[in-house]
């Protein structure tokens, strides 16, 4: 098995640093409401970036579908509506 190249921590290490940060945010309340109150925040802009992405590529499919179909188009004049056919097919697997 080969080594990820990162350096190794020990546990106890981490558990202490972990442990330190926690409970200096429950020894400050304010700092904790202010935690709680900005989370939704962060979740709603995640949320505004995952339904952008998500509606750049509805648009990206819609544009490759109607190239497809103009292809498809210049292609069917070349030959008969069987290859057409055949091809549509191929598509859909």
């Amino acid at each position: 098995m080969e080594s990820c190249g990162s350096p190794s921590r020990r546990a106890e290490d981490l558990e202490g640093a972990v442990w330190e940060t926690i409970t200096g945010i429950l020894r400050n309340p304010t700092l904790l409401a202010e935690k709680v109150e900005a989370h939704p925040t962060t979740l709603g802009v995640r949320d505004v970036g995952i339904q952008s992405e998500a509606a750049y590529i509805e648009r990206r499919l819609g544009e490759l579908e109607r190239q497809d179909r103009k292809l498809l188009d210049l292609y069917d004049g070349v030959d008969s509506a069987a290859r057409r056919t055949k091809i549509e097919e191929i598509g859909a697997a």
